[in-house]
């Protein structure tokens, strides 16, 4: 759809003129045909949350509990994105920095995570999703750390495993809220000689974006 807007003015022309004594007097005014067009084309309307080959980014955190002890804990801030191979299901790709506060020796860490989201109901303004994938996890101090049943720790690179339940609801134009709980699990898979592993409880929430 296009809008077409054009101005034309023609502020003076005048002619030379003579005066009475004879004298030729050549005064000659010419200011201006001015055409100006503006042609202003229509962005074309971003598609419907969860359509097939469509891009959204996200920021998000959240707070992680240890399913045996509230002593084990962990926090986390990040961002990522999702690309919706067909309609409502996507493949989502965070980079997210966390903190563990634990028994032992408190760590920080990065987490790069994958994971399939299925909006299995999705309305014009509201989905309800469900979530699995995995991640890589470095940290600064072991995690899990050393406890007094597990006097040797686990190690300072684990995968982190997870899954649960969700939802996104539309807040403002093109802007989805979004929140979820899932079973976050922590472990080495058995590439270090110790593997205690963790199981927490991890709740989060969000803003996503098109893009």
């Amino acid at each position: 759809m296009r809008e077409i807007l054009v101005v034309v003015g023609v502020l003076a022309i005048a002619r030379p003129g003579v005066a009475h004594d004879g004298t030729s007097l050549e005064t000659s005014f010419a200011a201006s045909l001015i055409t100006q067009a503006r042609i202003t084309e229509a962005q074309p309307p971003v598609p419907a949350f969860g359509k097939m080959n469509t891009w959204r980014w996200m920021v998000q955190g959240g707070v992680g509990v240890d399913v045996r002890t509230s002593d084990n804990l962990f926090g986390q801030v990040g961002g990522g994105v999702s690309y919706f191979m067909i309609d409502n299901l996507s493949l989502d790709i965070e980079l997210n920095g966390m903190y563990f506060s634990q028994i032992d020796d408190d760590a920080v860490g990065v987490n790069l995570v994958f994971l399939f989201r299925w909006h299995f109901l999705a309305e014009e303004k509201w989905s309800l999703y469900f979530d699995i994938g995995a991640g890589l996890l470095g940290t600064t101090a072991h995690v899990p750390g050393v406890e007094p049943d597990e006097p040797s720790g686990g190690s300072s690179f684990n995968f982190t495993p997870q899954s649960g339940f969700g939802f996104t609801v539309e807040v403002a134009e093109n802007t989805r809220f979004f929140a979820g709980a899932r079973v976050y699990h922590i472990s080495n898979a058995q590439i270090y000689p110790n593997n205690p592993g963790r199981d927490s409880l991890f709740f989060y929430a969000g803003v996503s974006f098109p893009f």
